[in-house]
Parts: structure tokens; sequence; C-alpha cells
């Protein structure tokens, strides 16, 4: 992520959740979290500020309002992220990654409307029913290969130091 302070891209953070834990999503109500892994996936274009780097440190940051839906499963004691996937782009292709990781045969969507009421998807995040994090960021790169992108990971040492957080965990 060196020198991408003014890219624009799509993101995925990858989420390990240590727990079954109950969460209160902001005007969505109460939901128990499975314990697992999640993908969470969102677009940093530039809008308002926020390129790919300050979104990623946003979501990245313990002390923060509690704006998005993100924002409530992330600040959950028991909710670490655990890496990140990013492809770099100047248009709006987190609908294509969400859709694409639905359509996935061990992904369930615990959540309706997380993340994506500014749109027709039936989610930004979804659980992964398998374990292993080596699995689940496969998965997540070659969704984004199948949309001809081309993603970058970032474990969470490496994005510990890029983006200077203390909220990333590697399992």
């Amino acid at each position: 992520m060196k020198g991408l302070k003014h890219c624009k891209g799509t993101y995925t953070l990858i989420i390990k959740l240590n727990t079954e834990t109950p969460i209160t999503v902001g005007k969505l109500g109460n939901y128990t979290f499975k314990k697992g892994f999640y993908a969470y996936t969102g677009s940093a274009l530039g809008l308002k500020g926020f390129n790919l780097v300050n979104r990623l440190s946003r979501h990245l940051r313990e002390a923060k309002r509690l704006k998005w839906h993100i924002d409530y499963l992330l600040a959950s004691p028991y909710a670490k992220i655990v890496a990140i996937v990013y492809a770099l782009n100047e248009v709006k292709l987190e609908c294509l990654v969400a859709r694409a990781l639905q359509q996935l045969s061990y992904v369930e969507a615990l959540v309706k409307k997380f993340g994506s009421t500014d749109c027709k998807c039936n989610t930004h995040l979804h659980h992964f029913k398998v374990e292993g994090l080596r699995r689940v960021k496969e998965e997540v790169l070659n969704v984004y290969r199948g949309l001809g992108l081309k993603p970058e990971l970032l474990n969470g040492d490496e994005a510990l130091k890029l983006l200077g957080t203390k909220k990333l965990e590697d399992p």
C-alpha cells in the first residue's frame, strides 16, 4: 500500500470473530454473530476524502464514532481484522464482489442489508462456514481474480506497519 495515499479501490476486510456474540448493528437491530471468519466488502472512491488508505485506516482505528454497520461489528472486543484484500479501481465494484462471494456454497449472509442499504445487494458481510484463514483468503482473492481484478493481500503485520493501527491481529 505504500504510495497509495490517493488511490481508489475496492476492498474486503477479513474478520475473525473469536466467539459467538450478540451485537446491535445500528438501525438494523440485534443479531447474534457466529464464531468464525467474515468478509466485509466496501469501496473507497475518494468521496469525502476517503481514498483507500483513509478508508482502511478508519476501519482499523479503535476509537471512532459508530457510523457504518461494519463499525458495530469491529467495536466488539471479539472481532479482529486478520487480513485485507484490495484492488485498485476507479468505479464502484463492491457490489460485484459481494454478489460473487454470496454465490460460494460455503458462505452465508447472517445479516441482511449489512453494509448494503444504499444498493440492491442482499448484504456486503459474508460468514464463511469453513475453517482456516488460509482458505478464506484464497477464496476472496479468487473472487477478485474471477472478476478480472488484480487483488493485493495485506496480512495483519503488513497492514499494521503500513496503516499504523492496533486493530489487526495475526491468528
